[in-house]
């Protein structure tokens, strides 16, 4: 197992929810999430899909690792069933940077079976997501319309229509 230093983003997610980090460097991250009771979704043993999504996004901000990451959009596949007492193993990794733009493919192994699979566009703001500008984070004109929102390379938030200018 290779040495890695500690996160520098989500440090406060709970690993019995969203995995633990196994290993992680460079543009690649490896997380373990056991499935336990709490993720059971019936009488079979199913595990929600939810806590599956979680631990896979979790996997693709562990590998961007930057302090302000967060998700923009997934897009993901749920190719098995899991079950209560599986172990997963999500393999996330950069595909590709521009900017504070990341595209990270992340796919879920249970044994060798692949259970997941999914790309996901993380966007590395200049500032945290929470911490608003005096104006608010979105112009008031926004607020009850119906705009596509997009994140600039700034991590600012503008609507689609002032991107094209």
């Amino acid at each position: 197992m290779t040495a890695f230093h500690a996160l520098r983003t989500h440090q406060q997610v709970r690993p019995e929810l969203c995995g633990v980090v196994r290993n992680r460097h460079g543009d690649v991250a490896e997380v373990h999430l056991q499935l336990t009771e709490d993720m059971r979704a019936d009488d079979t043993g199913l595990v929600h899909g939810g806590f599956i999504f979680g631990a896979a996004d979790f996997a693709a901000m562990a590998c961007v690792d930057e302090p302000t990451v967060v998700l923009a959009s997934a897009e993901v596949s749920f190719a098995k069933p899991a079950r209560v007492g599986e172990v997963l193993v999500f393999q996330a990794r950069v595909a590709s940077s521009a900017g504070r733009r990341r595209h990270v493919e992340v796919d879920a192994f249970c044994r060798d079976a692949k259970v997941f699979s999914g790309s996901f566009a993380c966007v590395v703001p200049s500032r945290h997501v929470l911490d608003k500008p005096a104006s608010g984070f979105l112009p008031s004109s926004m607020l009850h319309t119906n705009h596509t929102i997009i994140l600039n390379t700034t991590g600012d938030a503008q609507s689609a229509d002032e991107e094209q200018r």
